[in-house]
């Protein structure tokens, strides 16, 4: 497929924004639209992000829970071993890994973001991403690679595949299904900047609440009583608070619940005892996992009947806090109700222009300015705070997001944008108790400038971009062949029509249109 697929792009074959060394694809997967597609780019080519460059390969209409991923793509891994060993036309063959970093986690076996150690990249431990590298353990700084990630997982099934105990083995409870090498897997940009735009923006309204209290106790916010208005505060802190223990919890049981479904897989590679041991503990670990989450599930319906007594609506805001929303309504910019409010990707590319930034991070300055100039001096100092900070990542982003080659002088120019960003970040909100350092910031502090300068092009070339656009495609030919009886008959016939929609051979080969002169 590979060669068949470079001869049909031989006309764009070797563009200078190509990555180093050899001939090389794409190879990734994502979810969306209802079915999971893993889906093959040649990189060696001028646009290898577009829709007639991005072949899916695998489709299947479930969850791409670790199981089901196991079943679709354990069939790939020879191949792509084989290939990687292969040569085409003298080059060596070199593939890359993209995707979501939920899907390249369950790839490499890793327990997710939530683990001790969930970096992909390295084995750098959550609580020392607070610090900077330098003040790491020798451990932390060690790579990781598909020979450490076969022995952590080793280490796993032999010590008895307890989740708990996921920590001693770096956080390896899965064997890796496509071995690509792990230097080869592309930081998710789309992802990143979901995430960390989501991170500061929760940080902003953090401060912005905090503003609300102070308009409150100078008896200048929405309510007229102090009290009523603090009581409110209150409850939200606490409200926070549950949410995240109910996250916490809910990320826990989907762990468990995706562990027990791998055993079920694996049940004849183990003997018997073994797997009733394992699957008692985690049918024990989910009873009390669902209890929490029960419990927590209560309590936050108790704190919003309480708000809702207050102030007559379960979602409450200050002047401050309210301030924010007709900004993003007057730039279209949205927020996912189902998914803890984060952002749209392509959003968040809008909300980090400059003067949206500008028009987020200073919409409260006027609410202060006309109910309580005393904190006018302090509602300035947080616009400018996060209007800084965003400006940052935004200059950081446009680097490394790109998809062309990139210099040496460009590379060293982001990572010391990357570092001012990130001491912003460590001082305004990590030192003020208003988020932690997660994961998406660790790899865009260690892992961007390396990667980039390895390969000598933008992140944006070899990242998730082609795969985004594969669902709209597929999901409107979904629709032209809703009535056809048969899941796998349907979705074979639509993985065949976008084949032959976006490869420029089979294009040719359709009949010309008649105007209808010709026709009589």
């Amino acid at each position: 497929m590979y060669s068949t697929r470079v001869a049909a792009l031989r006309g764009t074959r070797g563009s200078s924004h190509s990555p180093r060394s050899g001939s090389s694809c794409k190879l990734g997967g994502d979810h969306g639209g209802g079915s999971f597609k893993l889906s093959l780019q040649i990189a060696n080519t001028n646009h290898p992000n577009a829709l007639n460059n991005t072949i899916p390969i695998c489709m299947f209409n479930e969850k791409d829970s670790p199981a089901n991923l196991h079943t679709a793509l354990g069939r790939y891994a020879t191949q792509i071993k084989e290939l990687q060993e292969s040569t085409w036309q003298g080059k060596s063959m070199r593939i890359f890994l993209f995707g979501d970093y939920e899907f390249q986690t369950v790839n490499y076996g890793l327990s997710g973001s939530a683990g001790v150690r969930p970096c992909l990249h390295c084995h750098c431990q959550k609580r020392d991403m607070a610090t900077t590298q330098d003040n790491r353990p020798a451990d932390d700084k060690q790579p990781r690679t598909l020979a450490t990630l076969e022995q952590d997982y080793a280490g796993f099934t032999t010590a008895g595949g307890q989740l708990s105990k996921a920590k001693q083995h770096r956080n390896v409870i899965r064997p890796v299904l496509l071995p690509v090498d792990v230097d080869n897997v592309i930081i998710p940009v789309l992802h990143l900047d979901l995430g960390i735009y989501t991170w500061m923006f929760e940080a902003l309204m953090k401060d912005l609440q905090e503003l609300d209290r102070k308009l409150a106790a100078q008896g200048t916010a929405a309510t007229t009583d102090p009290t009523t208005f603090e009581k409110l505060c209150k409850l939200h802190e606490e409200l926070r608070t549950e949410q995240v223990a109910i996250n916490n919890a809910t990320v826990q049981q989907h762990a468990i619940e995706q562990q027990l479904q791998f055993v079920a897989l694996h049940v004849q590679q183990r003997p018997e005892q073994d797997v009733l041991q394992l699957i008692a503990h985690l049918q024990q670990a989910y009873q009390s996992s669902a209890a929490t989450l029960q419990e927590r599930n209560l309590s936050k319906d108790r704190l919003q009947d309480e708000v809702s007594k207050l102030s007559g609506s379960k979602d409450f805001n200050g002047p401050c806090s309210a301030s924010v929303e007709p900004i993003l309504q007057q730039h279209k910019i949205e927020r996912q109700v189902y998914h803890g409010g984060a952002f749209i990707g392509n959003h968040v590319h809008r909300a980090l222009q400059p003067t949206v930034v500008t028009a987020i991070t200073h919409a409260h300055v006027t609410v202060v300015q006309e109910r309580c100039p005393q904190l006018l001096g302090e509602a300035r100092h947080v616009a400018q705070r996060y209007e800084a900070m965003m400006s940052s990542y935004a200059a950081c982003r446009k680097t490394f997001s790109i998809c062309q080659a990139v210099t040496n002088d460009e590379l060293d120019t982001l990572g010391t944008e990357i570092v001012r960003f990130l001491e912003m970040c460590r001082r305004e909100i990590v030192a003020r108790n208003l988020g932690h350092i997660t994961p998406k910031l660790h790899l865009l502090e260690e892992h961007t400038v390396p990667m980039m300068r390895k390969l000598g092009v933008g992140l944006g070339l070899l990242a998730e971009q082609g795969a985004e656009s594969l669902h709209s495609s597929l999901n409107t030919l979904n629709a032209i062949y809703k009535n056809i009886p048969g899941d796998l008959a349907r979705l074979k016939t639509v993985a065949d029509q976008h084949l032959l929609t976006t490869t420029k051979e089979a294009s040719t080969l359709q009949p010309r249109k008649r105007k209808a002169a010709e026709q009589s």
